[in-house]
């Protein structure tokens, strides 16, 4: 039986459901080990100085973001402790939207997720058909091996199903990045006007993410948490490490946080 690789709760409201985080894939890729040849020796790599060539410990291994050719601004071990989001053990809901609003270019990982006792069940079998009979995913942001992820949480025949999302500024705009792209609908007919009007043109570039969450940000180290919406990340020590929406429904000004409800309530 499979391990959980994260156990903590999804919350959403006054909701509290303890859930354990399962894998969904497993890697059948055959990997080799890199011998001398007439040999069966490891070959190993090691850490050596470019300059030098020498051997370096790893504890005088540090990080370094390059400013300038050859000239960089040192990050020691415990000052990228001091930006990490932290450990968590919530899965934090923050507002439910339409599964169809999320386009898959978006969609990273999947994981499976499942109740942490039989006592849960209930409840998580109560969230799990809501989301199904609604099409909606919750939209969470949670934090695990130090990484802060943005999420969406959906219901996938008899289970709960968690996929993590690519951050809006991650994903490329096809019509900025290809060469050539059509202009116009191929094979259009030009006495087919009124049928034009009625297929107006597409945008070339993928969508918003999700129509009412945004993931803009800038990531500082591997272990800094973002928040959604957030340009700066979330490596103030101390800060909120909730997610935050940025834009409100359709129709609703930016800026205004969502409260949290049942997928399908009113108001």
């Amino acid at each position: 039986m499979a391990r959980a690789i994260w156990t903590g709760v999804i919350t959403f409201g006054l909701v509290t459901v303890p859930v354990g985080l399962y894998t969904s894939t497993e890697d059948h890729t055959v990997h080799f080990h890199q011998l001398q040849r007439g040999t069966s020796d490891r070959i190993r790599n090691r850490r050596v100085n470019e300059r030098t060539g020498d051997e370096v410990d790893t504890g005088d291994i540090v990080k370094g973001y390059e400013i300038d050719d050859g000239e960089y601004v040192v990050v020691e071990p415990d000052e990228l402790d001091d930006i990490a989001p932290g450990r968590s053990r919530t899965i934090d809901i923050s507002d439910f939207v339409d599964l169809d609003d999320i386009e898959p270019v978006y969609f990273d990982r999947t994981y499976y997720i499942a109740p942490s006792g039989k006592e849960y069940t209930k409840v998580y079998e109560l969230l799990r058909a809501a989301l199904a009979e609604a099409n909606k995913a919750g939209i969470a942001t949670f934090v695990m091996r130090n990484r802060q992820y943005l999420t969406a949480l959906r219901a996938e025949g008899e289970v709960l199903v968690l996929q993590t999302l690519h951050w809006a500024d991650e994903v490329r705009d096809p019509g900025q990045e290809l060469p050539e792209l059509p202009s116009g609908r191929a094979g259009q007919a030009a006495g087919h006007g009124a049928a034009a009007g009625r297929h107006p043109q597409r945008r070339l570039g993928p969508g918003p993410l999700p129509r009412h969450v945004s993931g803009e940000g800038a990531r500082a180290g591997q272990g800094q948490g973002r928040r959604p919406g957030d340009r700066h990340g979330a490596g103030a020590a101390g800060g909120d490490q909730r997610g935050r929406l940025d834009e409100g429904p359709r129709g609703e000004p930016p800026g205004r946080r969502l409260r949290p409800r049942w997928p399908g309530a009113v108001g």
